[in-house]
Parts: C-alpha cells; structure tokens; sequence
C-alpha cells in the first residue's frame, strides 16, 4: 500500500500518461520545441503522412527531426508497481475500434477514464466563460470609446463657445 500512495503522489507531481493513448508512457518521446511527451507510437502515428504536425495538446508546430526520446518518464513509469499499472488499466473505458485514442481523433472525450473527461468539461467551461467575458470586455472597451469620443466632442464645442465669448468681451471692452 505504501508504493500506492508513493505512486499516488508522484503521479500528483508528474505526468506518466500519454494524452494520445491516456495510458502510461511506452517509449516517451517529447516535442523539442513545446516539451511535450507522448508514446513514440502515437506521436508518430498521430503525425503520419504529414511533413510537418501540430502538437495535440498546444498545436505548436512540429516535424519528425523534432522529435526526441524522453527519459525521464520511462525511468518513472518503470518504477510503477506492476499491480498499480494493470489496475489503473481496468478503469479505463475499451479502446475504439478503430484503436485511434485521443491524438488520432484530435479529442480525448470518452477516451480516459471519468476523471479526465471532468476536467476536459471543466476546461471547456473555464474556455467558454473567458470567452464571454472577454466579449463582454470588447463590448465595454467600444462603449468607452465612444462615450469618451461624446465627451472630447463636447468639450471641444464648449471650449470654442468659452473662446468666441472672450473675443466678444474683448471686442466689446477694447481689451486686447
């Protein structure tokens, strides 16, 4: 039970899955230019028959040469206890069958298990509000522009009626 809850926290520091296949690393090979790791086998199957592939997770671009092993996870992965492995395999849902995972179909719902479909919905609302908070801050910028837009128009017609005013009290009282 201790190597569990060892595992339990490194897993918390650590990203051991692939988010193409969402199971543990096989043969980590990361993105030179974003850091990004996936299996050698999804990465190169994701980027097959394309010169150059965008990254599944942040869409930086990337070509094959970028691509480098990473050993860092495959030294972690191998540090799971066997038992902790195949029993985080049964809670994932069957493959589909197509045997694509989440890099193939660019979309990782219905692929993990429950936990990560939370957090992708969670994601997707954090995405949607910021979104419509930044409409609504738009909105707000142009009202701004054009209320401040009203006031410079204003001010600008009350300082010429100030000054044809004083012209004509100077005209008047011969004050030059």
């Amino acid at each position: 039970m201790a190597a569990a809850i060892d595992f339990e926290r490194l897993q918390a520091e650590v990203e051991l899955s692939c988010s193409c296949c969402l199971n543990y690393f096989t043969d980590p090979t990361r993105i030179t230019r974003c850091a990004h790791s996936f299996c050698w086998s999804c990465i190169t199957k994701y980027s097959k028959g394309r010169q150059r592939a965008l990254c599944p997770l942040c869409r930086e671009g990337f070509e094959l040469k970028d691509l480098r092993p990473n050993q860092e996870p495959a030294a972690l992965v191998n540090l799971i206890p066997k038992e902790v492995k195949e029993e985080d395999l049964e809670t994932w849902d069957e493959p589909t069958s197509s045997g694509d995972g989440a890099c193939g179909s660019q979309s990782s719902a219905g692929q993990g298990p429950g936990e990560k479909e939370e957090q992708i919905r969670n994601i997707s609302k954090q995405l949607e509000m910021t979104e419509e908070a930044v409409n609504i801050l738009r909105r707000d910028l142009s009202e701004t522009k054009e209320y401040t837009s009203q006031i410079k128009s204003r001010i600008a017609k009350d300082f010429c009626c100030m000054k044809e005013y004083i012209e004509r009290r100077e005209k008047y009282t011969g004050v030059h």
